[in-house]
Order: structure tokens, then sequence, then C-alpha cells
């Protein structure tokens, strides 16, 4: 009984760090939203989803403006704190079910399934607003620039590519972080 009761106590304390694991891979621990590699594969599902459906989808990319400026004035604490602020004011503006990451450093990205590109569009000044709503520490309101890509009907184009249906998803994840970087950099130009 004894043994029994020890293996039990294995079983139930390595099913514990498995899940654990599994959080610590897919999550950021500083912003509690998905990290890249989370980021990607729910991408990837909601793609599928949308390839499915016909509906459309968008992504928006996000990055911190003077980012490097807080940091280097005010020290990473106050940087991460700048980083958690936009992240709370990213998720107090998208719905439930979109998909938030925090791509590494300052850039974020949000995938907008059911969305086409006018309804995208005009949550960019809610989510530039709510950014700049949150409350920092070094006195200054928070900015961000945003780029955004659209697909009106997933998978157009992709039929009879040869394409595995998770590389076509991959495909077209790519495809709109492509299109909504350039978008991001052509913001950040006309910002300076």
């Amino acid at each position: 009984i004894a043994l029994g009761a020890i293996f039990a106590y294995f079983l139930l304390f390595s099913g514990r760090i498995t899940a654990e694991l599994a959080v610590q891979a897919h999550f950021d621990p500083l912003t509690n939203l998905l990290n890249r590699r989370g980021f990607e594969e729910r991408a990837r599902q909601e793609l599928k989803r949308a390839t499915r459906t016909g509906s459309p989808v968008s992504l928006l990319m996000i990055d911190a403006n003077d980012f490097k400026r807080i940091n280097d004035t005010w020290g990473h604490q106050v940087g991460d704190r700048a980083l958690q602020a936009i992240a709370n004011g990213i998720r107090a503006r998208v719905r439930q079910y979109d998909v938030v990451g925090r791509l590494g450093g300052d850039e974020f990205a949000v995938l907008l399934p059911g969305l086409d590109g006018d309804a995208a569009a005009a949550l960019i000044p809610r989510l530039l607003e709510s950014i700049a709503a949150q409350p920092t520490e070094h006195g200054g309101r928070l900015t961000v620039s945003i780029g955004r890509a659209s697909m009106e009907s997933p998978g157009d184009g992709m039929v009879g590519t040869g394409l595995r249906q998770e590389s076509a998803e991959g495909e077209m994840l790519r495809r709109l972080a492509k299109v909504a970087d350039e978008d991001l950099y052509g913001v950040k130009r006309t910002r300076f």
C-alpha cells in the first residue's frame, strides 16, 4: 500500500510539473500574454478555422515607441511595468477570443478572427487610446505604433499549392506578419 501511495504521489507530482512546463512554454511570465510560440500555435488554429468558414481575419503588430529611452532613463523595472501596462491596454480593448501575444522585447501581436480590414482599422485608435490611458511610473504617456494586415477570405490562392494544411496556416501567418510589419514600419517612419 505504501509503495502504491508513493507511486500515485509521483504520478500526480509529475502531472503538475508537466502542466506547469506547458504553461511556461506558451506564456510570457511578465505580461501573462502568450509568448511567440504560444501565439503562433493559437494563430495557426484560428487561421485554420477562418479558412474552413471563409471568414476574414486581421493581424495587428504593435511596437512600443521610445521604449529604449524608458529603460535607459528610468531603469528596467520601470520598463517592465511599461510592458505590463501596454499588455493591459491591449487586453482592455480586444475580445476574449482574440489571440494576443508578446513576441519579444517591446513587440506585441493581436490576431483578430472575424474582423476584416475596416473593422481592424477602426480598432486601432481605441487601442492607442487604451494604451495611452494606462498609468505609468515614468510620468509620461505610453505610445505605440500599430501595423495592420487583413485577409478577407483566408485560403484564397492557397488551393492547389501543395502545402500541407499546417504549413498553409503557417504560410498565411507569415504573409500576414510580413504585411503588418511593413505597415508598422511605415507608421513608425511617419512619426519622425
